[in-house]
């Protein structure tokens, strides 16, 4: 048996903000947020929201009893072994080039969300370090990793994620351009 709730949400994407209804199954805090994931009624899937975007109250969408409990085949242990960046449905995998400077401390802290290797031949690797192969359902929160590492961390694959980053620093660059 599960309930539904109700709340405005801030999308990031479209920067916009739409009512929401949502069966609750979980909530994971990751990164310093938490995140719930529940059934959206919207998207007719599982999705993950911030709590931080979701705006004014939260409400019951009927009077009935209030009891969450997730359906069955919703399994919770596959969200605790997930990094910020695959909360959700996996839209690809990233393969980041991670500079030898720091490549023991990413392998040591962020390891067990995807696989190292060294280069080989036609990767593209500019210079010496290790390959961080990982899913991710979130491009954003993946390019903001990435994008953390400064300049010790390089999209390789896929394209549209190297963009991706390409462009956030080109806003970022713009809007702290004489700041310094």
């Amino acid at each position: 048996r599960h309930k539904t709730i109700t709340f405005e949400y801030h999308t990031i994407g479209s920067d916009k903000v739409s009512d929401r209804k949502v069966d609750p199954y979980h909530l994971v805090f990751r990164g310093g947020q938490f995140y719930l994931i529940g059934y959206s009624h919207e998207r007719d899937a599982v999705r993950v929201f911030r709590l931080s975007r979701i705006r004014g109250k939260v409400s019951y969408a009927s009077k009935a009893e209030h009891d969450f409990a997730p359906p069955e085949g919703f399994e919770r242990r596959d969200y605790a072994s997930r990094a910020e960046w695959q909360l959700g449905e996996i839209q690809g995998t990233a393969k980041i080039f991670i500079r030898d400077r720091i490549a023991w401390l990413v392998e040591r802290d962020f390891g067990t969300y995807g696989e190292f290797r060294n280069p080989g031949r036609g990767d593209g690797s500019p210079g010496k370090g290790r390959i961080f192969e990982t899913e991710y359902a979130s491009s954003r929160q993946m390019v903001a990793w990435v994008l953390h590492w400064r300049q010790n961390a390089t999209v390789l694959d896929p394209p549209e994620l190297a963009d991706e980053v390409a462009d956030r620093l080109e806003v970022l660059t713009a809007r702290h351009a004489g700041h310094f």
